[in-house]
C-alpha cells in the first residue's frame, strides 16, 4: 500500500475512517486498517474528497 490516510470524514459516511490507496486507488475505506503503508497522513477529522480532478476546474 503507498498511502493511508488516517481520522478522516467523508461526507457519506459518519465517524472517522481510515482510506487505503495503492498505485493511485482507492482500495479500501475502513473505520480502522490496521496495515501499515509507504506514507501515512493523520487528516486530524478533517473532509476527505475523493474523485474530483481539480486540475480539470482550472
Amino acid at each position: 500500500m503507498d498511502l493511508k490516510i488516517q481520522s478522516a470524514r467523508l461526507s457519506e459516511h459518519a465517524g472517522f475512517w481510515d482510506i487505503a490507496i495503492d498505485r493511485g486507488i482507492i482500495i479500501q475505506i475502513a473505520s480502522s486498517i490496521p496495515v501499515s503503508a509507504k506514507t501515512t497522513l493523520d487528516a486530524n477529522g478533517k473532509l476527505v474528497v475523493y474523485g474530483i480532478n481539480l486540475s480539470t476546474l482550472f
